[in-house]
């Protein structure tokens, strides 16, 4: 029973992104295309400085988190890397931060304890 409620959100979730994606229009880039298109190399940079770059582009309209005039997939392909690697080091700080904290309540605790007695 619940693999048919996970089929049927899943089948819903693909229909409900078809029909918003299919309402994006086509936007033309002439005008911010000035140099050569950046590559796998840019696309990896941009894509580990999203977090930054998100924060910025919400206060200035001339900071963008993905550059338009692009090679393509190299691009599209460095992009998901760099954020897959900001994303994996970022968890991976998290998670070292957590277990610092759980490390130093043991401690704690055990301090606690013998103080106790």
């Amino acid at each position: 029973m619940k693999k048919k409620h996970k089929l049927i959100n899943l089948g819903c979730t693909i229909l409900l992104m078809g029909l918003l994606s299919s309402c994006a229009s086509i936007q033309n880039i002439s005008s911010c295309v000035k140099d050569e298109p950046v590559g796998f190399i840019e696309g990896l940079i941009h894509g580990f400085f999203i977090l930054p770059a998100f924060i910025i582009s919400l206060f200035n309209d001339t900071v963008a988190i993905y550059a338009v005039n692009n090679n393509g997939h190299l691009y599209d392909l460095g992009f998901a890397i760099g954020v897959g690697s900001f994303s994996a080091s970022t968890r991976q700080q998290f998670i070292n931060i957590l277990n610092s904290f759980k490390k130093e309540k043991a401690n704690n605790d055990d301090a606690y304890s013998l103080n106790k007695e």
